[in-house]
């Protein structure tokens, strides 16, 4: 099988890296969306790959819903900072007449991934907001809570989405939560250990590929 795992930082995949011995590729790509978007469109110039998974930690909206530790599977992702804030309220370019109308992957701006080993593999379903910018002000993370209503928060979720989607790239975004979302306080976080349930999720997730490779078209 030929998987490609990637994160943003080699933090994120250290205990991985060490037990992988190089039999599956990895690339980290760098914080944010644009670092992101950019390491992966360079990447698939010259790659095509059975699955990609993209791991990462997050944060949790509501961590009695995703508690520390909790590693989930994002099956639907937005971009959270590309739009206009005005009387507290958020408009996406979709919503103001600025997406291109020839770009389907969004819908009504989420973009959902429909890989069939989704639903086949045990980790909750979760979505997830992607910001660029990280804030422990709340009226500024209210502002988007309601408008998406999302579980989780991480930065380069949508962009690692919208790549594999125009890309017709099956993959398969992993995010263990090691914070609530605006909890600045870093002794109040759980990073090793998200770090570690993160480990075992990617391990399960190839296992559960490779048993049924009918799963790695992503048909």
């Amino acid at each position: 099988m030929n998987i490609l795992v990637t994160a943003p930082t080699a933090m994120e995949l250290e205990p991985f890296i060490t037990k992988n011995n190089n039999k599956t590729e990895v690339l980290i790509t760098g914080v944010g969306g644009a670092f992101t978007m950019y390491q992966l469109m360079k990447h698939f110039e010259h790659n095509s790959y059975d699955l990609v998974i993209q791991a990462g930690i997050c944060g949790s909206y509501d961590v009695q819903k995703f508690a520390l530790g909790d590693v989930v599977i994002v099956d639907k992702d937005i971009f959270g900072d590309v739009g206009i804030i005005e009387n507290g309220e958020y408009s996406s370019m979709a919503e103001i007449g600025f997406s291109h109308e020839e770009d389907k992957v969004f819908g009504d701006g989420w973009m959902i991934n429909d890989h069939p080993l989704l639903p086949i593999l045990s980790l909750p379903k979760a979505s997830n907001l992607s910001m660029n910018t990280i804030t422990d002000n709340k009226e500024h993370e209210d502002i988007f809570y309601n408008k998406y209503k999302p579980d989780v928060e991480a930065m380069e979720g949508a962009a690692f989405h919208y790549v594999c989607l125009k890309n017709n790239q099956p993959f398969l975004q992993l995010r263990a939560v090691s914070n609530a979302v605006g909890e600045r306080d870093k002794s109040m976080w759980q990073i090793m250990g998200a770090i570690q349930n993160l480990t075992t999720a990617i391990y399960d997730t190839i296992d559960e590929l490779i048993k049924n490779k009918a799963y790695a078209t992503g048909n």
